[in-house]
């Protein structure tokens, strides 16, 4: 393992990021994640992590959420692009389902990876954690409406293979007719 890009700061996105650096402390990991990430993961932000409002705690996972240094992270922002193997990513920032999500979009091969911005089949992330918000949620779909995707590998629900444009204009049909 040599590299990891996180979407989004909540604990179903990071839980394992905890274990992973314990038993790698020396390894040469390198972990991407948004400015806004980078901040809450070095505060060790509970509540932006494993909102109270979930019922849940990280402790029942049998982990504890401490403060991950500046120095183990990589910031990305806007407009950042990357390469890894043969594809080169471009990083969008996609807030409204948390404040730090980010979208990794891959032109050449059409390739979506929105964490829980949007899903398949019409659905879009939550937006009643700590930092969550209905119209910032709308905007950052709508930017995604204008991207040309075939692929979505959104942070739960099956990867779409084809024709996923379709999937993401109906996420924002929907989104864009509840009231704010």
């Amino acid at each position: 393992l040599q590299t990891i890009f996180i979407t989004h700061e909540h604990l179903d996105h990071i839980l394992g990021l905890y274990t992973i650096l314990n038993e790698l402390s020396d390894s040469e990991l390198e972990i991407y994640v948004s400015n806004v990430t980078q901040k809450i993961l070095a505060q060790g932000n509970e509540e932006q992590i494993c909102p109270r409002s979930l019922g849940i705690s990280a402790s029942a996972f049998g982990v504890s959420i401490l403060p991950i240094p500046i120095s183990k992270t990589h910031a990305l922002a806007e407009g950042d692009t990357f390469s890894f193997g043969s594809f080169s990513f471009q990083v969008m920032e996609t807030p409204g389902h948390s404040p730090g999500s980010i979208t990794l979009y891959e032109s050449t091969h059409k390739l979506l990876f929105p964490g829980d911005v949007v899903f398949p089949q019409g659905s879009f992330g939550r937006y009643d954690f700590p930092g969550g918000n209905l119209s910032t949620l709308t905007q950052s779909i709508k930017r995604l409406t204008d991207l040309d995707v075939e692929v979505l590998g959104a942070g739960h629900m099956a990867p779409v293979v084809r024709n996923a444009s379709q999937q993401i204009q109906l996420s924002y049909r929907n989104i864009s007719s509840m009231r704010w």
